[in-house]
């Protein structure tokens, strides 16, 4: 009998010294998706329609549709695995399904191991995205002139890499992204021109208590992705806007925010186009430094969709998410305070 209650004792002890030993381990690990719930992102994939009036929601893949002797979707997979690696996600699943769907199964979280809708909200739009087709314009032309585009806002942004830097608010630093304009023929000039366009078609509020500032003119810089001919900002944000149009606006920003110059270009001679990313962080006129990190999150999103490659002759569009249950048993209770789970598998493991 002493025996028996020595072993139990012993077991007890043991379990006892396993938690002690491993809870620091236990309370930082970041579990992957294989001991946590993640999501499931189905994409459909279609040919590109120039034109298309539904985004591209047609024309879908077949068994015909090969590139560079396999069937297209393969293609299509390998890029979304690309993009994931270069999100520094360790742990996903890539997976075709027929010959028009992708399924991708990964976990996103945030502080503290919880799922972040935010990072699959921007993986939605990242993984989705056909970039390198970018085109620069005004929000805003004056009745009385005419359009002030150049063609050179068609090509200055061409084969740029976007980059994150931070400009000084107040006594704060925040995160934009910027992107060179192609130092070839007149992009400099052409650009300050766009900039300085906006300006003088920009009206400035005087601040007096019941101004009606509806009468006011406005003009943002526009930057477009994969435009097509007859695509306008007016069918975009018009009374009767296009879905589909609009969607190929990838920002629009006042021109006071959209350029950017180099510490020590005191001459202003190599402008940037910059960008401030929408976030949490970001209100009228100010930043909210308890929300940096979502200020930061919301750059890295921007930075890598602009640099994204090109799907070429296909499309993605992102259909449904489903829940993606964890493949073994939970390693840790999570509750107000994080203990093992004492589970078949640590069970097994101490015995």
């Amino acid at each position: 009998m002493r025996r028996y209650i020595s072993y139990l004792a012993m077991c007890a002890a043991l379990l006892a010294g396993v938690g002690v030993a491993s809870s620091p381990m236990i309370s930082s690990m970041n579990s992957d998706l294989s001991y946590g719930e993640g999501q499931t992102l189905y994409f459909k994939a279609s040919n590109y329609v120039a034109d298309s009036s539904v985004g591209n929601y047609e024309d879908f893949l077949t068994i015909d549709d090969v590139y560079e002797d396999k069937p297209a979707i393969e293609h299509l997979a390998n890029i979304i695995r690309d993009r994931l690696d270069s999100w520094e996600l360790s742990e996903y699943s890539v997976v075709t399904e027929g010959y028009d769907t992708i399924a991708v199964s990964l976990r996103a979280t945030g502080t503290g191991g919880v799922p972040d809708a935010n990072q699959y909200a921007y993986l939605q739009d990242y993984l989705s995205f056909s970039g390198q087709d970018y085109e620069l314009d005004v929000s805003y032309v004056a009745d009385e002139g005419e359009s002030p585009y150049k063609e050179s806002w068609g090509t200055m942004l061409a084969d740029q890499v976007a980059e994150i830097r931070y400009i000084p608010q107040g006594s704060y630093s925040i995160p934009v992204v910027i992107m060179p304009i192609k130092n070839e023929g007149s992009n400099y000039s052409d650009f300050k021109d766009l900039i300085k366009y906006c300006e003088d078609n920009t009206d400035t509020p005087t601040g007096e208590e019941g101004e009606d500032t509806s009468a006011l003119k406005t003009c943002n810089v526009v930057l477009w992705a994969n435009k097509s001919e007859g695509d306008t900002y007016e069918g975009a944000r018009g009374d009767n806007a296009d879905a589909n149009i609009a969607s190929k606006i990838v920002v629009e920003r006042s021109a006071a925010n959209s350029v950017y110059y180099a510490e020590g270009d005191e001459d202003q001679e190599t402008p940037y186009l910059q960008i401030l990313p929408n976030s949490a962080a970001i209100g009228e006129n100010s930043f909210d430094a308890s929300q940096s990190k979502a200020a930061y999150e919301a750059a890295v999103h921007l930075q890598a969709k602009l640099n994204a490659s090109s799907f070429g002759d296909y499309r993605l569009n992102f259909t449904h998410m489903e829940e993606t249950p964890a493949s073994v048993e939970a390693l840790i209770n999570r509750s107000s305070i994080k203990t093992p789970a004492f589970s078949r598998t640590l069970l097994a493991v101490v015995i």
